[in-house]
């Protein structure tokens, strides 16, 4: 996921977003795109991809490249506008809401298990969005990251403060593999919950 949002002062923002698909995802959107018809396809983005990276989004384009060449990741280009990506806290401060989720706690939602948890396939995201903010907005010092690791599973926040923009870097890497039932289970539920922490932090703007 690659873009750039421009904020405003009253916290809307337009937003140029790439967001580019591979292997399983690649296949199985493909899949979903040949099903559906192309006057409905602007929805769908809106609704099932874009809304879960930036809530509350509004699709206003839409181009999709290599739908066709099975080859190459499939891309999705868009452009948007997002009524409140920072909402106001009172005080003339305002707090970024939460952008690319990822839930990573969903997959192991039991607090123990008997048998091992199988993880299917393997998941990796790429975050790199830029956040421009007005110059009159005053932005903090640096900003929380920190790296998760369980085993070959990693989960890596890079955020950063340039000039008058928020930085949003971040890599989520988590294999196809088994996770054994009793302390290996603990640990992994452990990892999940506390990258959802990471991945979740709030970032406080304020004039």
């Amino acid at each position: 996921i690659e873009g750039r949002a421009s904020l405003k002062e009253d916290g809307s923002a337009s937003v140029e977003l790439s967001q580019k698909y591979v292997g399983r995802m690649g296949i199985g959107l493909r899949a979903l795109f040949d099903r559906v018809a192309e006057g409905k396809r602007s929805e769908f983005v809106e609704t099932r991809l874009l809304a879960n990276n930036l809530p509350g989004a509004r699709l206003e384009d839409l181009r999709m490249e290599n739908k066709e060449d099975l080859a190459a990741p499939l891309v999705l280009k868009m452009k948007a506008n997002v009524p409140q990506l920072a909402r106001s806290v009172g005080g003339g401060k305002m707090v970024l809401k939460q952008l690319f989720a990822v839930d990573i706690a969903q997959i192991a939602t039991l607090p123990q298990r008997q048998t091992p948890l199988l993880l299917g396939s393997s998941s990796h995201v790429e975050v790199d969005f830029q956040i421009v903010t007005p110059t009159t907005m005053r932005l903090p010092g640096s900003l929380p990251g920190g790296e998760l690791r369980d085993g070959d599973r990693s989960v890596v926040v890079k955020d950063s403060v340039e000039g008058n923009a928020i930085k949003l870097v971040r890599v989520i890497d988590i294999p196809a593999g088994r996770v054994q039932p009793g302390a290996e289970y603990a640990r992994f539920v452990q990892f999940t919950q506390s990258a959802d922490q990471l991945l979740a932090r709030e970032i406080a703007l304020g004039n």
